[in-house]
């Protein structure tokens, strides 16, 4: 770790492999040779980094696998030039993660989880991970949480200092273990003042469609990093569905000599591959422009495959398209204490978002009562009670959507 650096040198892209929905998947049926060949692509464009979320719950269940397995994966950037940051944990979304999550992203360790009980496990974890690359070079960063505030639990004052108090606990954690990397945390905007005295780098995440305000975050950003004196880089940019086009936002990420990491590698499985993504599993792109704009210049050989045999860009998935075939799946069996937290934590979030129109106070009390069955002990009543609203959860979303889609209309 230099301190003079400024990582301005760091071409990287956000990498879920094609195989995983979410990172569950991602390290529960990790395949190295898959992980191999994408590598490949990234590195075909000039990258030199991947941003990769671990999961915690993959270590839990099965930790020689998955410490097997992230130590393969290092291995396998290093055999592309590519040296890795590493996400110990994730709050997007905030929905708990089970083993059967195969459809909407889920966090790690989860909002269930995101409190100081959970620490000497999370220490634990955060140990096994870090002995792996002690001195290591090949790995550039930890990341320790992504985007830490996207998760309902900053709705309330206790929830948000819960958070804070999580991340701040892990980032001193983390120091304390390991001197040789520097840490950042994957802010999800570009105001990194709830963090600025606990990372070594600042980063920024942004979206914005417009290039002039898009430029004027980073400035704001990079203002707050120097008076500090500490570098700056943005960990999550570019997603056309969402307006934010690869040929706008790369000029300007390289005029502001700013280290990326684009949103992502590939368009595959996970509910963001309608938004954005440059490769698809054979190796043809979606748009030649979006990946020689994230390279940089012309890339001799690329083929791009036709929205009709592809997946087309749309304007962001909607909520239905998010979060409906989760639902449906969990409506179709009975939930358990393996599925508990994900589906309690998923309706929650949706019926604190008043996602389920109508049916969204029904909903939001089932919650509440299921929450107040767990913590009774009462937890056969409380599986029942969530069956029971999953049975509604799908329906009730379904017609919300379309009702909001003919009043946009």
């Amino acid at each position: 770790m230099s301190a003079n650096d400024s990582y301005g040198w760091v071409r990287g892209a956000n990498y879920v492999p094609s195989y995983g929905a979410t990172n569950v998947e991602e390290w529960n049926n990790f395949d190295p040779a898959i992980v191999d060949r994408e590598l490949g692509f990234a590195e075909r464009l000039g990258l030199n980094s991947v941003r990769v979320n671990l999961q915690y719950l993959v270590y839990e269940r099965y930790p020689k696998r998955f410490l097997r397995n992230v130590a393969k994966f290092v291995e396998l950037c290093d055999r592309h030039h590519i040296r890795p940051m590493l996400v110990l944990f994730d709050g997007c979304f905030g929905t708990s993660p089970s083993l059967e999550s195969a459809a909407y992203w889920v966090a790690s360790p989860g909002p269930d989880r995101t409190n100081p009980a959970f620490y000497p496990l999370g220490e634990k974890y955060v140990r096994d991970v870090l002995a792996l690359f002690r001195g290591d070079s090949r790995v550039l960063m930890w990341d320790v949480m992504n985007e830490p505030t996207s998760t309902y639990l900053v709705n309330t004052d206790e929830g948000k200092k819960l958070v804070w108090d999580f991340v701040r606990h892990f980032c001193d954690y983390v120091h304390k273990l390991d001197s040789f990397h520097p840490i950042t945390v994957g802010i999800a905007t570009f105001d990194n003042a709830d963090m600025i005295d606990c990372v070594d780098v600042l980063s920024m995440h942004s979206y914005n469609k417009d290039p002039e305000a898009f430029r004027k975050e980073i400035h704001t950003a990079r203002e707050q990093a120097e008076r500090v004196g500490k570098p700056l880089i943005i960990t999550e940019c570019c997603a056309p569905g969402w307006g934010q086009d690869y040929e706008v936002a790369m000029p300007i990420v390289r005029e502001e000599h700013l280290g990326y990491y684009v949103w992502e590698v590939m368009i595959a499985r996970t509910q963001f591959a309608p938004i954005a993504g440059l490769f698809y599993p054979d190796g043809t792109v979606r748009r030649i422009s979006h990946a020689e704009a994230v390279y940089g210049g012309s890339v001799p050989g690329l083929v791009e495959k036709p929205d009709s045999e592809g997946v087309p860009i749309n304007s962001g998935p909607p909520v239905l398209t998010l979060t409906g075939p989760s639902l449906k799946r969990m409506a179709a069996s009975r939930t358990n204490k393996h599925t508990c937290a994900e589906r309690l934590s998923l309706l929650k979030l949706l019926s604190l978002s008043s996602l389920f129109g109508q049916r969204n106070e029904t909903i939001a009390a089932g919650v509440k009562e299921a929450e107040a069955m767990l913590e009774a002990g009462k937890t056969r009543e409380a599986y029942i009670r969530l069956n029971e609203l999953l049975q509604i959860a799908q329906p009730a979303l379904e017609e919300s959507a379309s009702n909001a889609t003919k009043q946009g209309q």
